[in-house]
Parts: structure tokens; C-alpha cells; sequence
């Protein structure tokens, strides 16, 4: 009972912006806990449904087709800035012509490219550029493979703007649920998979990039008629003029998207290029073990993006300065934890894969 107290207490007490943060947070850490223990599964699932090969490709053509994220320009997150801002300051028919005008742009820009490749994607040789075999019915399959795979990304790119909503509203424990909802359904049909067919890249690909598409599809649609309404983006409200306050702001994100983008979706296709297919699996598990602190940072940071605008527009600078020195003395401990799972990742990759790969120090 004075467990319950004190966890209630936790949260019901002080400013209700803290309360909102501490909840979130309390959320994102079963809900992002249980989306890493589902990735963690599908590793040795994928690896033991194709071979330690297939994979290789299959996370460096996936990285690949990320790069393709850059072309919101940073629109996503401008909205989320000037979305929060509008809802703060009770202006909702402002905040309905943001939505409505970032998903008519974003809709435009992601047509257009996909449109592109589907030209140039007939003339483009996926074996070399993944460096494997030029074995001529491979070949097809990764042509088609890409095809399918591109065309997924473009509808969740889109759709994906419900969960910047979500966000901006402080509620980004929801947004990763509609995440973890599409793993789960995405888990159980490689699982069936891997009991009724033999390995087939196209198949994995089909099921990895359609469900996450069709989950956000369907949450838009249920959102947009409920919790969002008045909200809903309508081509009436597109104000092109308004796409100049979403991109000065999308132009500083799009700058940091790119940096993120060189740093971490450019090392699979240069292990692919300079190793081979088979190193980018081996570079993939350590990078999926370690990526858990850069994952517990952001459960813990993300809700306080909005927070921190709605704070600014309201000029409480102290708490945002506290808030910052808490996470900073956060940042530390985390320093600490990484050097521990160091020393303990030759136990976790024996546990976690066995034998099917060699992870080196």
C-alpha cells in the first residue's frame, strides 16, 4: 500500500507539465522496453530464417532506402514546434492549416520521388550496389524487393506525420505504441513465416515494411475522427504561405537529419562495399545491443521536447533549467552503464545469438 502511495504521489503531484513528463516517460519505458525485446527476438528469427548473408543485405538495402527520410526537408519537425506552439497558445484553426498544409507538402515531395524511382529502379543493378553475386533470378528478386520495400517507406513517411501530432500534443507514449503495435503484428508474421515457407528476402521484406505502413494508416484514420477532429487536414486549409513558418524551422532539423543520416545509415553499405554482405550482420548485433542506451536516453528526453516549447512560449526559463541539469546528471549514468555492457557483451552475444555469428571485441 505505501508502494501505491508513493508511485501515485509520483504522479499526481507538482506542476502538471512535470506530471504529463513523468507519465510519458513511465509509458515510453515499457512501451519502448517491450520494442526492444521484440527486436532483439527478430534478430536470431530473421538471421535463422534467411543466413547471416541474406541479412546483411537485407539491413544495408533497409538503410539505403532510409536516406530517402531527408526529403521531409525537416518538415516533420518544424510541425511539431509550430503545431505545439499553436495549441499552446489556444490557436487550434492555426494549428489545423500547419497539419493540413505539411501533409499536402510532404504528400507532393514524397509522390514525386516515388514516381522517380519507379523510372530508374528498372535500370539499377541492386547486386552491385549491395555487392553480391550476379546471379540473374537474385537480381529480380532485389529489383522487386526494392520496389515493394520503397514504396511501403513513402505511405509510413506520410503517414507517419500522426505520430509528430502526437508529440507535439505531449503524448509521444502514444505514438510509440502505434510503433510497437506494428512490430508485434510484424513478429508474428515472420514467425509464421518461418514455419511455412522457405527463406525468401521478398516475403521478409513484404511483411517488415507493409505492417508498420498499414498500422499508422489506420491509427490516422481512427485519430482524425476522434482525438484530432478538429484537427483533420483538409485541402481547403492548404496555405502554401504558411510552408515558409514549417520549413525556416524544417531547414535546422533537415540539417541535423542529414548529420544523423551520415552517421548511422552510411556504415552498412560501407562494411557491404569494403567486407561484404556477412559483416554488415556481425556490425548489426553490437550495434543493435549498444543502440539500448541511445534508446533509454530518448525514451527519457523525448517528452520534454514539447514540454520545452510549451514552457518557452510561456517564458518558465528556471524549468527548463533545472530539467536540463537532471538530464545531463542522466546523460552521466547512462556513460557509466555503457562501459558495463562492454564488459559484459561477449556473455549477452552468447545468450542472446549463440554461435550463429562472431562478434569480435
Amino acid at each position: 500500500m505505501k508502494l501505491f502511495q508513493t508511485i501515485s504521489i509520483f504522479f499526481t503531484t507538482r506542476h502538471k507539465r512535470n506530471i504529463l513528463v513523468r507519465k510519458n516517460i513511465a509509458a515510453l519505458f515499457i512501451i519502448k522496453g517491450l520494442s526492444i525485446a521484440i527486436g532483439l527476438i527478430m534478430v536470431p528469427l530473421t538471421i535463422n530464417y534467411l543466413d547471416a548473408t541474406k541479412y546483411g543485405i537485407w539491413i544495408t538495402l533497409s538503410s539505403i532506402i532510409t536516406w530517402f527520410s531527408f526529403f521531409d526537408i525537416g518538415l516533420g519537425n518544424g510541425l511539431r514546434n509550430r503545431f505545439a506552439e499553436a495549441m499552446a497558445s489556444g490557436k487550434h484553426e492555426l494549428a489545423k492549416i500547419y497539419v493540413s498544409t505539411a501533409y499536402a507538402i510532404l504528400s507532393l515531395i514524397i509522390g514525386i520521388v516515388l514516381l522517380l524511382f519507379y523510372i530508374i529502379n528498372p535500370f539499377l543493378n541492386w547486386n552491385k550496389i549491395l555487392n553480391v553475386g550476379q546471379d540473374i533470378i537474385f537480381k529480380n528478386e532485389l529489383s522487386l524487393l526494392a520496389l515493394v520495400v520503397f514504396t511501403f517507406f513513402c505511405l509510413r513517411f506520410v503517414f507517419k506525420l500522426i505520430t509528430t501530432l502526437l508529440t507535439a500534443d505531449q503524448r509521444p507514449a502514444m505514438a510509440s505504441f502505434f510503433d510497437l503495435l506494428g512490430k508485434v503484428v510484424t513478429l508474428v508474421l515472420i514467425f509464421i513465416l518461418t514455419k511455412t515457407t522457405t527463406e525468401s528476402l521478398l516475403y521478409l521484406g513484404i511483411v517488415i515494411s507493409s505492417l508498420p505502413a498499414m498500422v499508422l494508416i489506420i491509427s490516422s484514420v481512427w485519430l482524425f475522427k476522434g482525438r484530432y477532429k478538429i484537427y483533420r487536414p483538409s485541402i481547403k486549409l492548404v496555405d502554401f504561405s504558411k510552408a515558409k513558418d514549417l520549413l525556416n524551422l524544417g531547414l535546422k532539423f533537415f540539417i541535423i537529419q542529414i548529420s544523423a543520416l551520415l552517421l548511422y545509415s552510411t556504415n552498412n553499405i560501407i562494411i557491404t562495399q569494403l567486407f561484404g554482405p556477412e559483416m554488415v550482420t556481425t556490425y548489426n548485433v553490437a550495434f543493435k545491443y549498444f543502440s539500448i542506451l541511445m534508446m533509454g536516453f530518448t525514451i527519457v528526453i523525448t517528452p520534454f521536447w514539447s514540454a520545452f516549447t510549451e514552457a518557452w512560449i510561456k517564458k518558465e526559463i528556471a524549468w527548463i533549467k533545472n530539467i536540463m541539469d537532471k538530464l545531463i546528471m542522466f546523460w552521466g549514468l547512462l556513460v557509466i552503464l555503457g562501459l558495463i555492457m562492454l564488459y559484459c557483451s561477449s556473455w549477452v552475444y552468447l545468450v542472446w545469438i549463440g554461435d550463429k555469428v562472431s562478434i569480435p571485441n
